[in-house]
């Protein structure tokens, strides 16, 4: 490996995350839209951590190189990022490993560890395959810990299980209220975004309007600056 980085860490240097992405915006359209910068090698949404059905606005974009991860991050500090037409800029920054899926974290930390010891210690790979056989082997011996059956109403654990499934659907119902209440804010959110952007728009093409044929005189009137001026 170069440098003795790990393949997850490489993965992490070329992979660049991206905020505030409108619902809108689907995996082609980020993936039209950064291709410009090099070639994306995957995009990964980040879902709501109530439910894996909501993304949360948030994408892990992993291109083919360091440098081309980097060019994105740079040209978006001092340049608007706007994705699919939407009037919100996206925000981009390098990834860092604590953005992945904590088991990726976990296998990348293992491997790097089995890696020292193998530089280490040249027996390492045999004592290796023999804790396996004993993991193996204890996983076989082991009794079975999950078991399924049917309660009937006689049962004195029906009430225990009656009121873990109450709890259940209470919390089903309150996580279904929270994601109702988050994708409205959102909403709303967009269209006060998108009025502005047309208010401004229209403040433009008045600025244009007036600067060709009126003067300043119908500028000050439309943002209501006080009386016209005699020069």
């Amino acid at each position: 490996m170069e440098g003795g980085a790990s393949q997850f860490d490489q993965k992490v240097r070329r992979t660049v995350f991206l905020d505030e992405i409108a619902p809108q915006v689907t995996v082609p359209i980020m993936q039209s839209a950064l291709s410009q910068f090099g070639k994306v090698a995957s995009i990964k949404l980040l879902h709501h951590p109530l439910s894996a059905l909501v993304p949360q606005g948030c994408a892990l974009i992993e291109f083919s190189n360091e440098e081309q991860a980097m060019r994105v991050a740079a040209t978006t500090r001092k340049n608007l990022l706007m994705v699919g037409g939407m009037p919100r800029p996206v925000r981009v920054r390098m990834a860092s490993k604590y953005m992945f899926d904590t088991a990726e974290v976990e296998r990348s930390n293992l491997q790097q560890q089995q890696q020292q010891q193998q530089a280490s210690s040249p027996q390492y790979e045999q004592q290796q395959k023999q804790e396996d056989k004993e993991k193996a082997k204890q996983d076989e011996e082991r009794p079975n810990k999950w078991r399924m059956r049917v309660l009937s109403p006689g049962d004195p654990k029906m009430e225990k299980a009656q009121k873990i499934k109450a709890v259940r659907a209470r919390q089903a119902a309150e996580m279904k209220m929270l994601l109702e209440k988050h994708e409205e804010q959102r909403a709303e959110l967009h269209r006060r975004q998108e009025n502005h952007w047309e208010d401004e728009h229209k403040k433009l093409e008045m600025i244009v309007k007036a600067g060709k044929h009126h003067g300043l005189d119908e500028l000050r009137s439309f943002f209501g600056m006080g009386p016209p001026q005699k020069l």
